[in-house]
């Protein structure tokens, strides 16, 4: 492992995961209200999704009584997928307006980006001084039974 020259323990927990895993998940990094517009950003946008899934006739219940975690889970598991081409094929690259034109390409998630305990880390993890983020990106769903590939 590289020197880091004092990086905090959380960091250098992270460092480690992110060597040996390939990937590192950071708990605790960013609060609750850091997290909130993208939330609220996500939400609307599932709401969306769920509404013209519905209104296309691929699911009988929006599951707004699900929590904001596992709603789109929820959803997913009552649609036969059918691929790339299937109803959520359609929909698991959310770099497209919803029907009600949300774009999750917004403003929330550039600030989430910039957020310096990110920058930080990305920067600890990647062995670089300065990181910078693109504003050309997908934001992508993903489930442990995804066929498209899957965060563990």
């Amino acid at each position: 492992m590289t020197n880091n020259g004092g990086a905090s323990p959380l960091y250098l927990k992270a460092l480690r995961e992110f060597e040996e895993n390939g990937h590192c998940v950071v708990r605790g990094l960013l609060d609750a209200a850091s997290l909130a517009p993208i939330r609220e950003l996500v939400a609307r946008y599932v709401d969306a999704r769920a509404d013209a899934l519905r209104a296309d006739g691929h699911i009988t219940s929006l599951c707004e009584d699900a929590p904001f975690e596992s709603r789109w889970a929820r959803l997913r598991a009552q649609v036969e997928d059918g691929g790339p081409s299937g109803p959520i094929g359609s929909t698991s690259n959310w770099g497209v307006p919803s029907p009600q034109g949300e774009l999750l390409l917004a403003e929330p998630v550039h600030a989430l980006y910039r957020k310096a305990e990110l920058t930080k880390l990305a920067s600890t993890l990647l062995h670089a001084g300065d990181v910078y983020s693109c504003g050309n990106y997908w934001f992508r769903p993903m489930t442990c039974d995804d066929s498209q590939g899957h965060y563990p």
